[in-house]
Protein backbone atom coordinates (compact mmCIF):
# COMPACT_ATOMS: atom_id res chain seq x y z
CA UNK A 1 0.00 0.00 0.00
CA UNK A 2 1.48 3.57 -1.03
CA UNK A 3 0.16 6.58 0.79
CA UNK A 4 -0.64 9.62 -1.15
CA UNK A 5 2.37 11.45 0.08
CA UNK A 6 4.39 8.51 -0.71
CA UNK A 7 3.80 8.54 -4.31
CA UNK A 8 4.61 12.08 -4.88
CA UNK A 9 7.16 12.20 -2.78
CA UNK A 10 8.44 9.15 -5.25
CA UNK A 11 7.16 11.11 -8.19
CA UNK A 12 9.36 13.98 -7.56
CA UNK A 13 12.24 11.90 -8.42
CA UNK A 14 11.41 11.89 -11.88
CA UNK A 15 10.40 15.16 -12.44
CA UNK A 16 12.61 16.76 -14.77
CA UNK A 17 14.13 20.26 -14.08
CA UNK A 18 12.80 21.85 -17.01
CA UNK A 19 8.78 20.51 -18.62
CA UNK A 20 8.27 21.99 -21.98
CA UNK A 21 4.32 21.04 -20.97
CA UNK A 22 3.98 22.94 -18.16
CA UNK A 23 5.91 25.71 -19.38
CA UNK A 24 3.17 25.95 -22.27
CA UNK A 25 0.85 25.65 -19.88
CA UNK A 26 1.44 28.76 -17.24
CA UNK A 27 1.85 30.74 -20.50
CA UNK A 28 -1.42 30.10 -21.67
CA UNK A 29 -2.75 30.32 -18.32
CA UNK A 30 -1.28 33.58 -18.03
CA UNK A 31 -2.52 34.54 -21.01
CA UNK A 32 -6.05 34.45 -19.39
CA UNK A 33 -5.71 37.30 -17.06
CA UNK A 34 -4.08 40.13 -16.77
CA UNK A 35 -2.35 40.44 -13.50
CA UNK A 36 -1.23 44.06 -11.80
CA UNK A 37 1.79 44.57 -9.49
CA UNK A 38 1.27 43.41 -5.93
CA UNK A 39 -1.37 41.28 -6.73
CA UNK A 40 -1.65 37.88 -4.37
CA UNK A 41 -1.28 34.60 -6.42
CA UNK A 42 -1.34 31.41 -5.11
CA UNK A 43 -0.29 28.63 -7.38
CA UNK A 44 -1.45 25.12 -6.06
CA UNK A 45 0.81 22.20 -7.37
CA UNK A 46 3.83 24.67 -7.41
CA UNK A 47 6.20 21.64 -8.32
CA UNK A 48 9.58 23.95 -9.03
CA UNK A 49 7.77 27.56 -9.08
CA UNK A 50 7.74 27.56 -12.78
CA UNK A 51 4.52 30.12 -12.72
CA UNK A 52 7.10 32.45 -10.35
CA UNK A 53 9.57 32.38 -13.54
CA UNK A 54 7.46 32.78 -16.18
CA UNK A 55 5.81 35.80 -14.27
CA UNK A 56 9.34 37.36 -13.31
CA UNK A 57 10.43 37.06 -17.15
CA UNK A 58 6.98 38.74 -17.70
CA UNK A 59 8.11 41.59 -15.80
CA UNK A 60 4.76 41.13 -13.63
CA UNK A 61 5.03 41.82 -9.74
CA UNK A 62 3.30 39.91 -8.47
CA UNK A 63 3.01 38.80 -4.77
CA UNK A 64 3.30 34.60 -5.19
CA UNK A 65 2.74 31.74 -2.90
CA UNK A 66 3.20 28.27 -3.89
CA UNK A 67 1.63 25.09 -2.41
CA UNK A 68 2.60 21.42 -3.26
CA UNK A 69 2.28 18.12 -1.02
CA UNK A 70 5.36 17.59 -1.56
CA UNK A 71 8.32 19.51 0.53
CA UNK A 72 11.17 17.47 -1.47
CA UNK A 73 10.10 19.74 -4.69
CA UNK A 74 11.13 22.58 -2.61
CA UNK A 75 15.14 22.57 -2.87
CA UNK A 76 14.76 23.02 -6.61
CA UNK A 77 13.01 26.91 -6.64
CA UNK A 78 15.08 29.33 -6.97
CA UNK A 79 15.34 32.18 -4.00
CA UNK A 80 13.28 29.71 -1.96
CA UNK A 81 11.25 31.71 1.22
CA UNK A 82 10.24 29.86 3.77
CA UNK A 83 7.49 32.41 3.91
CA UNK A 84 6.07 31.96 0.65
CA UNK A 85 5.82 27.98 0.14
CA UNK A 86 3.92 25.90 2.14
CA UNK A 87 3.69 21.81 2.59
CA UNK A 88 -0.41 21.06 1.74
CA UNK A 89 -2.94 18.55 0.76
CA UNK A 90 -5.35 20.98 -1.63
CA UNK A 91 -8.21 18.07 -0.95
CA UNK A 92 -8.06 19.28 2.39
CA UNK A 93 -6.94 22.22 3.83
CA UNK A 94 -4.99 25.46 2.56
CA UNK A 95 -3.11 27.03 4.93
CA UNK A 96 -4.11 30.79 4.14
CA UNK A 97 -6.94 33.20 5.74
CA UNK A 98 -10.48 33.73 3.69
CA UNK A 99 -10.25 36.00 0.75
CA UNK A 100 -6.65 36.42 0.55
CA UNK A 101 -5.88 36.17 -3.34
CA UNK A 102 -6.65 38.08 -6.12
CA UNK A 103 -5.79 34.97 -9.14
CA UNK A 104 -5.34 31.07 -7.44
CA UNK A 105 -3.44 28.68 -10.50
CA UNK A 106 -4.18 24.89 -10.04
CA UNK A 107 -3.26 23.60 -13.61
CA UNK A 108 -3.59 19.80 -13.97
CA UNK A 109 -4.60 19.77 -10.05
CA UNK A 110 -7.82 18.81 -10.07
CA UNK A 111 -7.65 15.06 -11.50
CA UNK A 112 -5.12 13.86 -8.70
CA UNK A 113 -7.44 15.34 -5.95
CA UNK A 114 -9.86 12.43 -4.18
CA UNK A 115 -12.92 15.62 -3.48
CA UNK A 116 -12.90 18.24 -6.19
CA UNK A 117 -15.61 19.98 -4.58
CA UNK A 118 -13.29 20.28 -1.21
CA UNK A 119 -10.59 22.02 -3.09
CA UNK A 120 -13.25 24.03 -5.05
CA UNK A 121 -14.74 24.78 -1.60
CA UNK A 122 -11.28 25.78 -0.18
CA UNK A 123 -10.06 27.60 -3.50
CA UNK A 124 -13.25 29.93 -2.93
CA UNK A 125 -12.53 30.80 0.65
CA UNK A 126 -9.14 31.76 -0.18
CA UNK A 127 -9.86 33.85 -3.18
CA UNK A 128 -11.20 37.27 -2.96
CA UNK A 129 -15.05 38.01 -3.96
CA UNK A 130 -13.22 39.93 -7.40
CA UNK A 131 -10.67 37.53 -7.64
CA UNK A 132 -10.24 34.99 -10.32
CA UNK A 133 -9.50 30.93 -10.90
CA UNK A 134 -7.50 29.73 -13.24
CA UNK A 135 -7.60 25.59 -13.37
CA UNK A 136 -6.91 22.82 -15.85
CA UNK A 137 -7.61 19.18 -16.84
CA UNK A 138 -6.82 17.26 -19.16
CA UNK A 139 -8.96 16.58 -22.35
CA UNK A 140 -10.44 12.85 -21.73
CA UNK A 141 -10.54 12.76 -25.66
CA UNK A 142 -6.69 13.63 -26.31
CA UNK A 143 -5.54 10.86 -28.37
CA UNK A 144 -3.83 8.96 -25.53
CA UNK A 145 -6.28 9.52 -23.37
CA UNK A 146 -8.14 7.14 -25.63
CA UNK A 147 -5.20 5.05 -26.13
CA UNK A 148 -4.59 4.60 -22.84
CA UNK A 149 -8.32 3.67 -21.83
CA UNK A 150 -8.48 1.10 -24.79
CA UNK A 151 -5.64 -0.50 -24.06
CA UNK A 152 -5.85 -0.37 -19.85
CA UNK A 153 -2.93 0.96 -19.62
CA UNK A 154 -1.66 1.88 -16.41
CA UNK A 155 -1.53 5.08 -14.81
CA UNK A 156 1.43 6.32 -13.96
CA UNK A 157 0.65 10.14 -13.41
CA UNK A 158 -1.88 9.92 -10.11
CA UNK A 159 -4.92 10.58 -11.99
CA UNK A 160 -8.26 9.26 -10.16
CA UNK A 161 -10.65 11.39 -11.98
CA UNK A 162 -11.61 12.45 -15.37
CA UNK A 163 -13.79 16.07 -16.50
CA UNK A 164 -15.85 16.27 -19.27
CA UNK A 165 -16.88 20.39 -20.52
CA UNK A 166 -20.42 19.46 -19.66
CA UNK A 167 -19.06 18.07 -15.77
CA UNK A 168 -16.95 20.74 -15.37
CA UNK A 169 -19.87 23.42 -15.49
CA UNK A 170 -21.71 21.35 -13.19
CA UNK A 171 -18.84 20.91 -10.82
CA UNK A 172 -18.32 24.75 -11.31
CA UNK A 173 -22.25 25.65 -10.72
CA UNK A 174 -21.97 22.98 -7.62
CA UNK A 175 -19.06 25.26 -5.91
CA UNK A 176 -20.35 28.88 -6.59
CA UNK A 177 -18.17 29.28 -9.78
CA UNK A 178 -18.47 30.11 -13.01
CA UNK A 179 -16.69 29.71 -16.55
CA UNK A 180 -16.13 32.63 -18.14
CA UNK A 181 -13.51 31.57 -20.81
CA UNK A 182 -11.83 27.93 -21.66
CA UNK A 183 -8.52 27.06 -24.31
CA UNK A 184 -7.01 24.69 -25.09
CA UNK A 185 -3.21 24.22 -24.26
CA UNK A 186 -1.00 21.59 -26.98
CA UNK A 187 -0.99 18.78 -29.00
CA UNK A 188 1.35 15.59 -28.44
CA UNK A 189 1.83 14.54 -31.98
CA UNK A 190 1.61 10.67 -31.93
CA UNK A 191 4.48 8.69 -32.22
CA UNK A 192 7.09 11.22 -31.67
CA UNK A 193 8.12 10.32 -27.93
CA UNK A 194 8.51 6.69 -29.46
CA UNK A 195 10.44 8.04 -32.51
CA UNK A 196 12.92 10.52 -31.67
CA UNK A 197 13.90 8.64 -28.33
CA UNK A 198 12.96 12.15 -26.21
CA UNK A 199 10.12 14.16 -25.27
CA UNK A 200 6.74 14.11 -27.41
CA UNK A 201 6.59 16.85 -29.84
CA UNK A 202 4.46 19.69 -28.89
CA UNK A 203 2.24 22.05 -31.49
CA UNK A 204 0.85 24.78 -29.26
CA UNK A 205 -2.42 25.15 -30.60
CA UNK A 206 -6.25 26.18 -29.14
CA UNK A 207 -7.76 23.08 -31.17
CA UNK A 208 -9.78 22.10 -28.61
CA UNK A 209 -10.78 18.91 -30.43
CA UNK A 210 -6.59 17.81 -30.40
CA UNK A 211 -6.04 19.74 -27.76
CA UNK A 212 -3.92 17.26 -24.63
CA UNK A 213 -5.78 19.55 -22.08
CA UNK A 214 -8.28 22.71 -21.04
CA UNK A 215 -7.26 25.65 -18.91
CA UNK A 216 -10.45 27.39 -17.78
CA UNK A 217 -11.30 30.95 -15.69
CA UNK A 218 -13.39 30.94 -13.15
CA UNK A 219 -15.29 33.40 -11.42
CA UNK A 220 -16.97 33.29 -7.94
CA UNK A 221 -20.40 34.15 -7.76
CA UNK A 222 -23.23 34.03 -4.84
Amino acid sequence: MVTKEQFYNHKEIEYPDTDPESIIRYNRAIDLVTINSGEKILDIGCKYATLKELLVKKNVQADYYGVDISSSVFHKIKDFNPDKFFVADASQNLPFENAKFDYVFALEIMEHVESPTIMLNEIYRVLKDTGRLILSVPNVYSWNEIIGNLFKQADTEGHISAFTHQIMERLMSFTKFKIEAYIGTYFRVPFTKRLLKTKYMLIKSNNIFLSRSFIYRVRKVE
